[in-house]
Protein backbone atom coordinates (compact mmCIF):
# COMPACT_ATOMS: atom_id res chain seq x y z
CA UNK A 1 0.00 0.00 0.00
CA UNK A 2 2.99 2.40 0.95
CA UNK A 3 4.35 1.75 -2.53
CA UNK A 4 1.61 2.30 -4.13
CA UNK A 5 0.93 5.99 -2.46
CA UNK A 6 4.71 6.32 -3.15
CA UNK A 7 4.38 5.72 -7.01
CA UNK A 8 1.48 8.05 -6.81
CA UNK A 9 3.70 10.73 -5.35
CA UNK A 10 6.04 10.57 -7.91
CA UNK A 11 3.60 10.68 -10.98
CA UNK A 12 2.13 13.53 -9.91
CA UNK A 13 5.28 15.25 -8.84
CA UNK A 14 6.76 14.43 -12.84
CA UNK A 15 3.49 15.37 -14.07
CA UNK A 16 3.78 18.81 -12.63
CA UNK A 17 7.55 19.21 -13.73
CA UNK A 18 6.34 18.39 -17.69
CA UNK A 19 3.85 20.92 -17.29
CA UNK A 20 6.33 23.62 -15.94
CA UNK A 21 8.62 22.85 -18.61
CA UNK A 22 6.24 22.85 -21.06
CA UNK A 23 5.03 26.20 -20.38
CA UNK A 24 8.54 27.51 -20.27
CA UNK A 25 9.17 26.18 -23.66
CA UNK A 26 5.91 27.62 -25.18
CA UNK A 27 6.78 31.29 -23.22
CA UNK A 28 10.91 31.13 -24.45
CA UNK A 29 9.25 30.49 -28.35
CA UNK A 30 7.09 32.72 -28.15
CA UNK A 31 9.11 35.16 -26.74
CA UNK A 32 11.74 34.47 -29.49
CA UNK A 33 9.15 34.81 -32.31
CA UNK A 34 7.72 38.17 -30.66
CA UNK A 35 11.31 39.55 -30.73
CA UNK A 36 11.87 39.06 -34.43
CA UNK A 37 10.82 41.85 -37.06
CA UNK A 38 8.15 40.91 -39.54
CA UNK A 39 6.37 43.30 -42.03
CA UNK A 40 2.66 44.16 -41.75
CA UNK A 41 -0.15 46.75 -44.04
CA UNK A 42 -2.59 48.57 -42.22
CA UNK A 43 -5.49 50.82 -43.10
CA UNK A 44 -5.31 54.45 -41.72
CA UNK A 45 -8.99 56.53 -42.47
CA UNK A 46 -8.36 60.06 -43.48
CA UNK A 47 -10.34 62.73 -42.24
CA UNK A 48 -10.25 66.81 -42.65
CA UNK A 49 -9.89 69.31 -40.38
CA UNK A 50 -10.15 73.59 -39.77
CA UNK A 51 -12.93 73.15 -42.26
CA UNK A 52 -15.38 76.55 -41.70
CA UNK A 53 -18.83 75.93 -41.31
CA UNK A 54 -20.91 74.81 -44.35
CA UNK A 55 -17.65 73.72 -45.80
CA UNK A 56 -16.93 69.85 -46.97
CA UNK A 57 -14.42 67.82 -48.68
CA UNK A 58 -14.67 66.28 -52.38
CA UNK A 59 -12.10 63.29 -52.20
CA UNK A 60 -11.84 59.96 -53.59
CA UNK A 61 -9.82 58.56 -50.87
CA UNK A 62 -10.33 57.99 -47.66
CA UNK A 63 -8.16 55.10 -46.44
CA UNK A 64 -4.16 55.07 -46.68
CA UNK A 65 -2.66 51.49 -47.04
CA UNK A 66 0.31 51.89 -44.98
CA UNK A 67 3.22 49.06 -44.47
CA UNK A 68 5.38 48.96 -41.36
CA UNK A 69 8.09 47.07 -39.98
CA UNK A 70 8.31 46.41 -36.17
CA UNK A 71 9.00 43.46 -33.51
CA UNK A 72 6.33 41.28 -32.98
CA UNK A 73 5.80 42.65 -29.86
CA UNK A 74 5.17 46.56 -31.41
CA UNK A 75 2.97 44.72 -34.18
CA UNK A 76 0.75 43.32 -31.86
CA UNK A 77 -0.43 46.39 -29.55
CA UNK A 78 -3.51 48.29 -29.46
CA UNK A 79 -2.43 50.89 -31.21
CA UNK A 80 -2.48 49.98 -34.49
CA UNK A 81 -6.16 50.06 -34.25
CA UNK A 82 -8.83 52.23 -35.58
CA UNK A 83 -5.77 55.15 -36.72
CA UNK A 84 -6.96 57.76 -37.87
CA UNK A 85 -5.00 61.10 -40.10
CA UNK A 86 -6.52 64.41 -39.92
CA UNK A 87 -5.61 66.80 -43.29
CA UNK A 88 -5.37 69.46 -42.28
CA UNK A 89 -7.08 72.24 -44.42
CA UNK A 90 -5.76 75.47 -43.80
CA UNK A 91 -2.13 74.67 -44.10
CA UNK A 92 -2.22 72.15 -46.97
CA UNK A 93 -4.67 73.37 -49.57
CA UNK A 94 -6.11 70.84 -52.42
CA UNK A 95 -3.37 68.11 -52.46
CA UNK A 96 -1.45 66.18 -49.44
CA UNK A 97 1.65 64.13 -49.71
CA UNK A 98 3.51 61.76 -47.89
CA UNK A 99 6.94 62.34 -47.28
CA UNK A 100 8.97 60.80 -44.31
CA UNK A 101 9.61 64.25 -42.40
CA UNK A 102 5.45 64.08 -41.48
CA UNK A 103 5.55 64.53 -38.24
CA UNK A 104 1.95 64.35 -37.33
CA UNK A 105 1.82 61.32 -39.34
CA UNK A 106 4.39 59.37 -37.63
CA UNK A 107 2.97 59.88 -34.18
CA UNK A 108 0.35 57.81 -34.85
CA UNK A 109 2.47 54.82 -34.87
CA UNK A 110 4.75 53.51 -31.78
CA UNK A 111 8.42 54.88 -31.83
CA UNK A 112 9.48 51.05 -32.44
CA UNK A 113 7.63 51.17 -35.92
CA UNK A 114 9.07 52.22 -39.12
CA UNK A 115 7.09 53.30 -41.90
CA UNK A 116 7.57 51.63 -45.56
CA UNK A 117 5.44 52.65 -47.81
CA UNK A 118 2.19 54.64 -47.66
CA UNK A 119 -0.32 54.06 -50.68
CA UNK A 120 -1.84 56.29 -52.19
CA UNK A 121 1.18 58.40 -51.48
CA UNK A 122 -0.80 61.61 -52.73
CA UNK A 123 -4.39 62.51 -52.21
CA UNK A 124 -6.27 65.43 -54.02
CA UNK A 125 -9.42 66.49 -52.94
CA UNK A 126 -11.69 70.07 -53.05
CA UNK A 127 -13.02 71.81 -50.37
CA UNK A 128 -16.52 73.05 -51.30
CA UNK A 129 -19.28 75.45 -49.65
CA UNK A 130 -22.77 73.86 -49.15
CA UNK A 131 -26.24 75.71 -49.95
CA UNK A 132 -27.60 76.75 -46.30
CA UNK A 133 -30.50 78.15 -44.51
CA UNK A 134 -32.20 78.68 -40.92
CA UNK A 135 -35.15 76.48 -40.05
CA UNK A 136 -36.56 76.73 -36.39
CA UNK A 137 -35.96 74.11 -33.62
CA UNK A 138 -38.66 72.20 -32.16
CA UNK A 139 -38.13 70.82 -28.28
CA UNK A 140 -39.39 67.29 -27.51
CA UNK A 141 -38.54 67.35 -23.96
CA UNK A 142 -40.98 66.47 -21.53
CA UNK A 143 -40.78 68.28 -17.75
CA UNK A 144 -43.31 66.67 -15.55
CA UNK A 145 -43.25 68.75 -12.24
CA UNK A 146 -44.21 67.03 -8.99
CA UNK A 147 -48.08 67.38 -7.81
CA UNK A 148 -48.00 71.48 -6.65
CA UNK A 149 -45.30 72.47 -8.72
CA UNK A 150 -45.69 73.68 -12.35
CA UNK A 151 -43.32 75.32 -14.98
CA UNK A 152 -42.81 79.05 -14.71
CA UNK A 153 -40.41 79.41 -18.06
CA UNK A 154 -39.89 76.92 -20.40
CA UNK A 155 -37.20 77.64 -23.73
CA UNK A 156 -34.21 76.75 -25.82
CA UNK A 157 -31.71 78.85 -25.71
CA UNK A 158 -31.59 79.70 -29.56
CA UNK A 159 -34.72 78.99 -31.60
CA UNK A 160 -33.43 78.25 -34.65
CA UNK A 161 -30.11 76.49 -36.35
CA UNK A 162 -28.14 76.65 -39.39
CA UNK A 163 -27.76 73.80 -41.90
CA UNK A 164 -25.90 72.42 -44.97
CA UNK A 165 -25.82 70.90 -47.91
CA UNK A 166 -27.13 70.74 -51.25
CA UNK A 167 -29.70 72.78 -52.28
CA UNK A 168 -32.35 69.96 -52.65
CA UNK A 169 -31.95 68.63 -49.66
CA UNK A 170 -31.82 71.27 -47.51
CA UNK A 171 -34.95 72.53 -49.08
CA UNK A 172 -37.00 69.46 -47.75
CA UNK A 173 -35.67 70.57 -44.18
CA UNK A 174 -38.59 72.29 -42.84
CA UNK A 175 -38.06 71.98 -38.61
CA UNK A 176 -35.45 70.13 -36.70
CA UNK A 177 -35.83 68.25 -33.48
CA UNK A 178 -34.27 67.31 -30.21
CA UNK A 179 -33.68 64.46 -29.08
CA UNK A 180 -36.55 62.87 -26.75
CA UNK A 181 -35.85 63.80 -22.76
CA UNK A 182 -38.35 63.09 -20.18
CA UNK A 183 -37.66 64.63 -16.28
CA UNK A 184 -40.39 63.23 -13.79
CA UNK A 185 -41.49 64.53 -10.55
CA UNK A 186 -39.28 67.95 -10.63
CA UNK A 187 -39.28 70.26 -8.19
CA UNK A 188 -36.37 72.21 -8.81
CA UNK A 189 -34.92 74.16 -11.94
CA UNK A 190 -33.17 71.81 -14.92
CA UNK A 191 -30.95 73.52 -17.13
CA UNK A 192 -28.74 71.43 -19.63
CA UNK A 193 -27.48 70.38 -23.48
CA UNK A 194 -30.02 68.57 -25.86
CA UNK A 195 -28.82 66.99 -29.38
CA UNK A 196 -30.75 67.78 -32.04
CA UNK A 197 -31.98 65.12 -34.55
CA UNK A 198 -31.59 65.68 -37.77
CA UNK A 199 -31.54 62.26 -38.97
CA UNK A 200 -33.39 60.61 -42.64
CA UNK A 201 -32.05 64.10 -43.82
CA UNK A 202 -28.66 64.55 -45.80
CA UNK A 203 -27.77 67.93 -44.25
CA UNK A 204 -25.06 68.81 -42.20
CA UNK A 205 -26.10 70.83 -38.46
CA UNK A 206 -24.10 74.20 -37.59
CA UNK A 207 -24.58 73.72 -34.01
CA UNK A 208 -24.69 69.67 -32.51
CA UNK A 209 -27.12 70.51 -29.48
CA UNK A 210 -28.67 73.52 -28.03
CA UNK A 211 -29.17 74.86 -24.10
CA UNK A 212 -32.27 74.58 -22.33
CA UNK A 213 -33.57 75.91 -19.55
CA UNK A 214 -36.53 75.24 -17.19
CA UNK A 215 -37.80 77.15 -14.74
CA UNK A 216 -40.07 75.42 -11.61
CA UNK A 217 -41.48 76.69 -8.83
CA UNK A 218 -44.32 75.83 -6.03
CA UNK A 219 -48.08 76.89 -7.46
CA UNK A 220 -50.62 77.23 -5.30
CA UNK A 221 -54.19 77.86 -6.53
CA UNK A 222 -56.30 80.93 -6.44
CA UNK A 223 -59.83 81.98 -7.92
CA UNK A 224 -61.40 85.46 -8.79
CA UNK A 225 -64.49 86.58 -9.42
CA UNK A 226 -64.29 88.13 -12.99
CA UNK A 227 -67.12 90.15 -14.98
CA UNK A 228 -68.32 88.87 -17.88
CA UNK A 229 -68.12 91.00 -21.16
CA UNK A 230 -70.45 90.91 -24.19
CA UNK A 231 -68.63 90.77 -27.56
CA UNK A 232 -69.57 91.92 -31.02
CA UNK A 233 -73.33 93.44 -29.69
CA UNK A 234 -74.51 95.69 -32.23
CA UNK A 235 -75.35 99.18 -31.86
CA UNK A 236 -78.90 99.16 -31.65
CA UNK A 237 -79.28 96.05 -29.56
CA UNK A 238 -78.92 95.48 -25.63
CA UNK A 239 -78.85 92.50 -23.81
CA UNK A 240 -79.07 91.29 -20.04
CA UNK A 241 -76.88 88.00 -19.00
CA UNK A 242 -77.32 85.93 -15.60
CA UNK A 243 -75.12 86.21 -13.81
CA UNK A 244 -73.06 89.09 -14.30
CA UNK A 245 -69.84 87.33 -13.28
CA UNK A 246 -68.24 84.34 -12.90
CA UNK A 247 -65.32 82.92 -10.73
CA UNK A 248 -62.20 81.83 -12.67
CA UNK A 249 -60.17 79.77 -11.03
CA UNK A 250 -56.35 79.22 -11.89
CA UNK A 251 -53.02 78.01 -10.45
CA UNK A 252 -50.25 80.20 -10.10
CA UNK A 253 -46.83 80.25 -8.99
CA UNK A 254 -46.02 81.31 -5.05
CA UNK A 255 -43.85 83.87 -6.51
CA UNK A 256 -45.48 85.92 -8.41
CA UNK A 257 -49.15 85.11 -6.85
CA UNK A 258 -49.54 88.51 -4.97
CA UNK A 259 -49.00 90.45 -8.17
CA UNK A 260 -52.29 88.88 -10.07
CA UNK A 261 -55.80 91.05 -10.01
CA UNK A 262 -58.96 89.83 -11.23
CA UNK A 263 -59.12 92.45 -14.05
CA UNK A 264 -55.92 90.51 -16.12
CA UNK A 265 -58.30 87.58 -16.79
CA UNK A 266 -60.82 88.28 -19.86
CA UNK A 267 -64.28 86.49 -19.55
CA UNK A 268 -66.28 87.18 -22.50
CA UNK A 269 -69.61 85.63 -24.35
CA UNK A 270 -70.55 86.17 -27.82
CA UNK A 271 -73.61 88.14 -29.32
CA UNK A 272 -73.23 86.64 -32.44
CA UNK A 273 -74.17 83.37 -30.60
CA UNK A 274 -77.25 83.86 -29.93
CA UNK A 275 -79.87 79.96 -30.66
CA UNK A 276 -82.73 79.02 -29.52
CA UNK A 277 -81.05 77.68 -26.03
CA UNK A 278 -81.46 80.64 -24.79
CA UNK A 279 -77.77 80.60 -23.02
CA UNK A 280 -74.52 81.83 -24.39
CA UNK A 281 -71.05 79.63 -23.58
CA UNK A 282 -68.29 81.21 -21.76
CA UNK A 283 -65.01 81.86 -23.20
CA UNK A 284 -61.92 82.97 -21.46
CA UNK A 285 -59.71 85.60 -24.02
CA UNK A 286 -56.59 85.78 -21.58
CA UNK A 287 -54.73 85.20 -18.86
CA UNK A 288 -51.66 86.69 -16.95
CA UNK A 289 -48.16 85.15 -17.76
CA UNK A 290 -47.29 82.41 -15.60
CA UNK A 291 -50.84 81.10 -14.93
CA UNK A 292 -51.65 77.42 -15.43
CA UNK A 293 -54.74 75.70 -15.67
CA UNK A 294 -56.98 78.38 -15.65
CA UNK A 295 -60.86 77.04 -15.73
CA UNK A 296 -64.30 79.18 -15.65
CA UNK A 297 -66.86 77.56 -12.95
CA UNK A 298 -69.49 78.07 -15.07
CA UNK A 299 -69.65 77.00 -18.18
CA UNK A 300 -72.49 79.39 -19.88
CA UNK A 301 -74.90 81.75 -18.89
CA UNK A 302 -78.46 83.05 -19.67
CA UNK A 303 -79.40 86.17 -21.81
CA UNK A 304 -82.62 88.37 -22.61
CA UNK A 305 -82.43 90.33 -25.64
CA UNK A 306 -84.15 93.61 -24.62
CA UNK A 307 -86.36 95.07 -27.26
Amino acid sequence: MKYKKGLLYLQKKSSRAFILALLVSIFVWALINLSKIYERTINVQVTYENLADGNFVKSNDSILSVKIKGTGFALLGNKLKSLKYAIDTKNKENEWGWNLNDYQFKKLFPKNVSILSVSPQYISYKVETLANKRVPIESKIVIKPTLGYGIVEERLVVDSVMIYGEKSSIDSVKIVSTDSLLFENVTQNIKGNVSLNIDGYNVQLGEQNVEYIYVVEQFTQGDFQVGIQVRNLPEMERIAIFPKEVRVQFQAPLSLFSNYREEAFGVYVDFKEINDSNSLPIHIEYIPKGVKNVKVLKKSVTYLVIE
